[in-house]
């Protein structure tokens, strides 16, 4: 975490965006300077790997969790699976990994060890399941199976109903990685350096990749490729054999997960840069240097790269060029966007922004004391957001908020 104040960069206004036409910008053509590799990573890193996805609803609501474990308020039973009204539900413990919905559950990781499914329209508990070990990374919830991997070195499969383990798979060291479930097979990185690839139905190994360090990038699989980031590299390996198609090196390490599209990969690493790699080759097509790590993965639309930086500031670029097309800065450091209907929302330690996608000016910005946010997920005319907060003394407290996606209006 960036430990630095707001501030703009790269000559940019402070809170508000810099727009230049296609061709303009630098693209560079990367750093040779940048943070050493990082150690061992501690709690708040991992919030910014985690990957969630939507809350089925479109009401106003917000899921507390925070310092002591108590049952959620009784709801009014209801048919409509969306939230009525306000609720929270509150955990014992710091939470990192952050929520995964589906078919009207969330299902989230703890620091106190614990995997949650809670009712998404009332907050009721469904099930817990306890595990050895504290989860960072976000569940991935496929064909009615929830996977999570944990600092006991175990990838669980539990069954997204009741929470009863189908399988656990144990690595040889930390799992900080979230999963990956594409055609049969769960994909993910661990700290003891492998990229493995399990059968998703019974947790048997079928392959796994020794890389040159800690694997905390997800992994991505397109065309029956797996691409991952490393401790100094981006690695692409058939996803059948666990093969090594190529590596490109990268000098810093690679925690953000890459995107494919249109046979290129986009990545962002501790260096300053985000690279766009052939995808078929990991020859670098351009370099574009912030100010800072990115550990943010982009997001590429319309032939535009998105992604947000250290230095505090999101940046559109020309796809095929790395040109910069526009740069909004904020007041905190940027782990996350999202983009959705023309606009992007992304969050810092002080606001969720909404961003018009075209120019990057600021569409409405929404304040809630926090110290670190989730990846911004929006669905149905919500965008639902994380909070970590920190209360007196080292007891962790997080919240999740329910905003609308047009006004950024949140609940009281």
């Amino acid at each position: 975490m960036s430990s630095r104040g707001p501030g703009p960069i790269h000559d940019l206004p402070t809170g508000g965006p810099v727009r230049e036409p296609d061709g303009a910008g630098t693209a560079g053509a990367g750093s040779d300077e940048g943070p050493p590799v990082p150690a061992a990573p501690g709690r708040r890193r991992f919030l910014w790997l985690a990957a969630a996805t939507a809350i089925a609803g479109g009401t106003i609501a917000a899921l507390t969790l925070t310092d002591l474990l108590e049952e959620p308020q009784p709801q009014p039973e209801s048919s409509d699976p969306r939230p009525t009204k306000p609720w929270a539900y509150t955990i014992n413990d710091g939470v990192s990994s952050f929520p995964v919905v589906v078919d009207g559950v969330v299902y989230l990781g703890s620091n106190n060890k614990n995997v949650y499914a809670l009712d998404a329209a009332t907050g009721t508990k469904k099930w817990t399941y306890t595990t050895d070990g504290v989860l960072y990374c976000s569940p991935t919830v496929v064909g009615g199976v929830v996977y999570i991997g944990g600092l006991d070195k175990n990838v669980y499969a539990l069954d997204a109903a009741t929470g009863t383990k189908k399988w656990a798979y144990t690595t040889e060291w930390q799992v900080h990685s979230s999963p990956t479930v594409v055609g049969g097979v769960v994909y993910i990185g661990g700290n003891d350096k492998n990229v493995y690839a399990l059968d998703a139905a019974t947790g048997t190994k079928k392959w796994a990749h020794t890389t040159d360090g800690f694997v905390f990038s997800f992994p991505v699989v397109v065309d029956g490729v797996v691409y991952t980031g490393g401790s100094d590299s981006v690695y692409a390996l058939d996803a059948a054999t666990g093969t090594e198609k190529w590596a490109y090196a990268n000098k810093w390490s690679v925690d953000s997960s890459p995107t494919v599209v249109g046979g290129v990969v986009y990545v962002g690493s501790e260096d300053k840069n985000v690279c766009a790699l052939d995808a078929a080759t990991g020859t670098k097509r351009w370099a574009f240097t912030t100010g800072d790590a990115v550990r943010c993965s982009p997001t590429v639309v319309g032939g535009v790269v998105y992604f947000g930086s250290l230095d505090h500031s999101v940046y559109a670029l020309n796809a095929a060029t790395g040109t910069r097309k526009w740069a909004y800065t904020t007041n905190s450091v940027v782990y996350f966007l999202l983009l959705v209907g023309g606009v992007v929302y992304t969050g810092g330690s002080d606001s969720v922004y909404a961003l018009d996608a075209a120019t990057g000016t600021k569409k409405w910005a929404y304040t809630a004391k926090g110290a670190d946010y989730s990846s911004p997920v929006e669905v149905g005319g919500v965008v639902y957001i994380v909070v970590s907060l920190s209360t007196d003394g080292d007891s962790p407290s997080t919240k999740v908020y329910a905003l609308d996606a047009a006004t950024g209006t949140g609940p009281g």
